[in-house]
């Protein structure tokens, strides 16, 4: 058990805003992160949004005509899905930020901005992917952004289902080779 704290400034009870975007899943994760929140005497005001709204007036400001900084917001959630080439993560962990960047959280380490150079320039697939593994190792050492949980999902499939394969993208990564038998 915690013990009761207050945190206050001039009187004042510490009051943090968390920006999210609208989903079941973001709603039960804002729910516990106020809850922990409230459990040290800090009080946390959830504006909840969808996806553009909060990507367009707090990440990106101005139609991304001006930077992201520490004042943009408090904190935010936000989720990632896998892409389908993992150089789409540069656009995330690349150092070159400012006025339309999606490296929100300013991220910053030469090494990674030097292999997501390198990869680029591969033409044999196990290089590339060794590339993409440093930067995968780099990153989880630096710790730039916490993951609070993965979900996992899962499906049934019938046997007329034709042309399917499972792939880690998503259940539904390339239906359009799906076919159904009689």
């Amino acid at each position: 058990m915690l013990p009761a704290y207050n945190y206050e400034k001039d009187g004042q009870t510490l009051h943090l805003t968390y920006d999210m975007s609208t989903s079941t899943d973001g709603r039960q994760v804002a729910a516990l992160i106020q809850q922990y929140w409230k459990a040290i005497g800090v009080e946390m005001e959830v504006i909840e949004q969808d996806f553009a709204t909060l990507a367009y007036s707090k990440l990106l400001p101005n139609n991304a005509t001006e930077e992201t900084t520490a004042d943009s917001f408090q904190c935010y959630t936000l989720g990632f899905g896998v892409e389908a080439d993992p150089e789409e993560y540069n656009a995330y962990l690349s150092t070159s930020t400012g006025a339309g960047s999606w490296n929100f959280i300013h991220y910053s380490n030469p090494e990674v901005d030097e292999l997501f150079k390198q990869q680029l320039l591969e033409t044999d697939p196990d290089a590339r992917a060794d590339c993409f593994h440093q930067i995968a190792k780099i990153i989880s050492d630096d710790v730039p952004w916490i993951p609070m949980y993965n979900k996992a999902t899962s499906a049934g499939l019938s046997d007329r289902v034709q042309n399917f394969t499972a792939d880690f993208r998503g259940i539904n990564f390339q239906i359009e080779k799906w076919t159904l038998a009689e």
